[in-house]
């Protein structure tokens, strides 16, 4: 069977790749000819261009001065990073021009891509597979995010119930995306794990490119950077005699000892493998301590796209591995018993691949 998937594929971000990289993987280890269409919109590649002249300007002057200074001193390091990422994106997954959009099944999924301050202001319809270029004799949405508070299907946003009931099978990673929906479009609606969950922490470890660390150390990952989890890991780490790595999601002019900018992919995944212990405040990140069985601590900002996290945490029993910004002291818990989160984990999971396998199924 012949199957398309529609993501944030291009995005220069460790969960874009790798939920995307897990939903090829897992469609092609069930039998499927799998193939990422290329669709790249320009709300989305200009994020991560290595000239990003819109970050620059700035009516003030100073501003602006500053920022064109700081730009030229990170420069090679952006090039670098923006070189290994496309390298991963054209190398690891099996893309294909939209206009050769021709399949059995159509996913559009996971991620944020029904995130309107995402896809430029509005719903952008390639992403709810509703364009004439995406031929298809089923397209269904897999463990899509609306990534924001208020969806209002039955009024404010009545186009997108209109691109919803277009599709032939609805899922959502979060519960918040099914609440938000279910009961109030004709389709059934699903709660599926994002795409990662579906590989197993074996296939996972070989895909993994593992760090040359000989030490113990305590991995970092934020997205969006605050003082307050670093601080916190440092007092983790200096109580159990562990060094301290990091890994940013920007670039920056600095160069700091332990601190990488321009990891990649698969090297992310080894460092969490690797690690004593994850310190993060990014949804993928907890979701590989989760697979690769690591002792973590996730940061809860009290920002709405908590819930992405939250929502792991919940179905996981492990909603004590979040942690406040204002915490004090250095978080103290037992070791996290697997067995159990499996246990509790395994029926969603294995839920979320009948979703899948039932589209799959019917051709």
């Amino acid at each position: 069977m012949r199957v398309g998937v529609l993501t944030f594929h291009v995005a220069h971000n460790f969960g874009a790749f790798l939920q995307c990289y897990a939903l090829q993987s897992y469609l092609e280890s069930i039998g499927c000819d799998v193939d990422v269409v290329d669709y790249r919109p320009k709300y989305l590649t200009d994020q991560y261009r290595v000239v990003n002249s819109a970050w620059i300007k700035n009516p003030n002057f100073l501003v602006c001065t500053k920022r064109s200074i700081v730009f030229a001193l990170s420069y090679v390091t952006r090039l670098r990073k923006f070189k290994r990422y496309e390298k991963m994106i054209n190398h690891r997954l099996n893309l294909v021009d939209v206009n050769a959009a021709k399949y059995d099944l159509l996913i559009c999924g996971s991620d944020q891509v029904w995130n309107k301050s995402i896809t430029g202001g509005d719903y952008d319809p390639f992403y709810f597979l509703n364009s004439k270029e995406l031929v298809s004799d089923l397209k269904i949405s897999y463990a899509a995010s609306f990534g924001r508070d208020e969806i209002d299907v039955e009024s404010s946003d009545s186009k997108l119930r209109a691109y919803i009931e277009a599709l032939d099978g609805v899922s959502f990673r979060e519960r918040r995306g099914f609440d938000a929906v279910n009961g109030k479009v004709t389709r059934a609606v699903n709660h599926v794990v994002d795409p990662v969950l579906l590989l197993t922490k074996e296939r996972w470890l070989s895909f993994a490119t593992l760090p040359q660390e000989t030490k113990p150390y305590l991995f970092i990952y934020q997205v969006n950077y605050d003082a307050n989890l670093r601080r916190v890991a440092e007092m983790y780490a200096k109580q159990r005699g562990l060094r301290v790595v990091e890994v940013t999601a920007f670039v920056s002019w600095k160069v700091k000892d332990g601190v990488y900018q321009t990891k990649t992919p698969d090297e992310f995944v080894g460092l969490i493998a690797n690690a004593d212990c994850v310190f993060t405040s990014s949804f993928h990140a907890t979701a590989f301590s989760i697979i690769l069985e690591k002792e973590f601590y996730s940061l809860s900002s009290g920002h709405v796209n908590d819930d992405r996290c939250t929502s792991l945490l919940k179905e996981c029993g492990l909603l004590s591995r979040s942690f406040s910004p204002s915490l004090e002291t250095s978080p103290s818990e037992e070791e996290i018993n697997y067995t159990e989160v499996k246990s509790k984990m395994s029926s969603l999971i294995e839920s979320s691949k009948n979703y899948l396998q039932s589209y799959i199924s019917v051709k």
